[in-house]
């Protein structure tokens, strides 16, 4: 069984989530993406802002980076919309506290041509970037940073995807 080294900054940073889409997923590191910014300016098709990261010169994105059985990487092109709104880097660098040396790791950045500025997330999927980057203890001040951004609510109460994310955000605790 090979393994990939996935780097998770957006939702799927909440261990539970991202087990749920790929079962053999094991969270080994938190790790820092440097000269790059996190925004909310991913077009969904439910019209709302999902996590990207663009380049920015001393901007820093925090991410958890996960271990997962190569044989589910198919299944998380297909969860993360590869191709179709967000583009797999397989040559990501990032760097792990008390490591020299960058990690290699896959992860997804929206395509130019899904990415809206005007956009916010729903207060769901924003919670669950919360909760994954409180689970793995990402710097205080980031988390801080998270909390501080704009979301609305979904005008559809009974959507899906929004029905799973509060499932797990109930079993996820504080």
């Amino acid at each position: 069984m090979a393994l990939i080294h996935y780097f998770a900054y957006g939702s799927n940073m909440l261990t539970e989530r991202l087990q749920s889409r790929c079962a053999s997923a094991k969270a080994r590191h938190v790790a820092c993406a440097d000269n790059w910014a996190l925004t909310f300016s991913k077009r969904s098709q439910d019209g709302s802002g999902k996590a990207t990261i663009s380049k920015a010169t001393d901007g820093q994105v925090f991410g958890v980076v996960f271990d997962l059985d190569e044989s589910e990487l198919p299944e998380l092109d297909r969860f993360e919309g590869a191709g179709d709104g967000y583009d797999r880097k397989d040559d990501f660098l990032v760097h792990i506290d008390g490591s020299q040396e960058p990690l290699n790791v896959v992860t997804y950045i929206a395509s130019p041509t899904h990415i809206d500025t005007n956009l916010e997330p729903f207060d769901w999927y924003l919670s669950l970037v919360i909760a994954g980057a409180r689970q793995h203890a990402l710097p205080p001040e980031y988390v801080s940073a998270l909390e501080a951004t704009p979301s609305r609510a979904d005008p559809k109460a009974d959507r899906q995807s929004r029905r799973k994310a509060m499932e797990l955000l109930r079993g996820a605790g504080p």
